[in-house]
């Protein structure tokens, strides 16, 4: 059983919507855009900007985002670790996007909130069917599920 971002369709895999995600901006703490509530994609344009690697859903939700808004990245710097990237944040390298259940209040940063309903990302439960009526397996899901 594991929990999967936006699992794609595999025979022989039981898949359950569990939750979705929103996608916050990690900025360093004394960025301007801690005193507000939350910023719009627009805001965006014009920052340094941090970005996981071409095929991340986070990096694909940004990018789309920002291009139905016609808001130009900025990437100065491309990785493959959320860790990574809030530590390079934390150093002042520019801004990033993680989930918010994906963020870690690290010293020195902190989380802003997006504007945008596309800035999410759905996650499933997921098992092997032939294991999806296993006890212990079902009552997993029953709990998750609630």
């Amino acid at each position: 059983m594991g929990i999967v971002a936006e699992p794609a369709d595999v025979e022989g895999l039981h898949v359950v919507p569990y939750r979705n995600e929103r996608i916050v901006a990690v900025v360093p703490e004394d960025h301007p855009w801690t005193k507000r509530a939350a910023i719009s994609t627009a805001d965006i344009g014009g920052e340094m900007v941090i970005l996981r690697e071409p095929g991340s859903k986070t990096r694909h939700r940004v990018e789309r985002a920002c291009r139905q808004s016609n808001v130009r990245l900025n990437c100065v710097m491309e990785i493959n670790s959320r860790e990574a990237i809030l530590h390079a944040v934390a150093n002042g390298m520019g801004i990033g996007f993680v989930t918010q259940v994906e963020f870690i209040p690290l010293p020195g940063l902190a989380a802003v909130m997006i504007d945008d309903d596309a800035l999410s990302i759905g996650y499933s439960l997921c098992c092997l069917s032939v294991r999806q009526e296993r006890p212990l397996i079902r009552a997993l899901f029953g709990v998750a599920l609630g």
